[in-house]
Parts: C-alpha cells; structure tokens; sequence
C-alpha cells in the first residue's frame, strides 16, 4: 500500500525520513543531524504538504519507501526517494516514482525534474529505466528530466 502523507502520519514521516537520512546521508540536501533536530511542528508542518507531498509505501504497516514531490510553478522536482535496504531490488522505488508522477499528473503537471548524485549509480539507471534522461550535469549531480503525456 501506498499511502499520500497528511498531518496524521508526521511520526511515520519523521521515522522513516531520519532512516532514509542515517542509512544514505551522501544521497540527500539535509543531513540527519538536521533533521533530528526538527520539532514536532516542523514535522507536522511537512506532513500536512506545505511545500513537499510525500508518498510512503507500507508492507505489513511498516514503512519500507518514502518519495517526495514539489510543485515550481509549471514543473515538478521529485525528492527524497529511499527505499530500506531489506526491501530493495523488490520494484518498490519504481512503483514510488510511478506514484509521484501519476500525482504530478493529478495537479496538471507533465513535466518532471530530480537531481542525483553521481556516485549513485544504480538511482540513475532506475531513472533511465523510468523515462528519466540527463539534461544537466553539475559538479556532483545530474540533473534529469521527464515528460509525459496527459
């Protein structure tokens, strides 16, 4: 299951953003230093989809994946995508993406962007496999990009 997070889940957010942050600290812009250091307003304030959207994918209740949207004006920048490392290579971060940008498309938006670390190779070949192409390069990161049909 799938779930879009509201102001409800922010523990649910909280716990799986601080795994995602502790398992991959060179994979996102925060650091889990950081992102400890959230109050709980802070973390209700991001569930409740000021600014970010986030999907979390629940096996047995637990949370196993988390993605994020932002919506800029005519685009959208896709983030935080994590899967934990007992649940990877099961099709769980594709289904996530798969989620994002059917949500993308729900608000009218067909065009998608993410950054990605150029050591994490496998994030880019998944994006290649979904539609995703280089159209950026900066000195640590590619900056990618996909369109899609209404």
């Amino acid at each position: 299951m799938i779930i879009q997070i509201t102001e409800e889940h922010w523990q649910e957010l909280k716990s799986i953003r601080l795994a995602s942050l502790k398992d991959s600290p060179d994979a996102f812009a925060v650091t889990f230093e950081a992102a400890s250091n959230y109050s709980e307003t802070d973390w209700k304030n991001r569930s409740a989809g000021k600014g970010v959207t986030f999907f979390i994918k629940k096996l047995e209740n637990q949370p196993v994946g988390i993605i994020g949207g932002i919506q800029r004006d005519d685009d959208y920048e896709m983030i935080s995508l994590w899967v934990s490392p007992e649940q990877r290579g099961n099709g769980i971060a594709k289904l996530l993406i798969e989620k994002i940008i059917e949500h993308a498309k729900t608000i009218g938006i067909y065009s998608i962007f993410l950054e990605v670390s150029k050591i994490n190779f496998s994030a880019y070949t998944l994006y290649e496999k979904t539609g995703f192409t280089t159209y950026q390069e900066t000195e640590s990161t590619y900056v990618m990009r996909a369109n899609f049909t209404r």
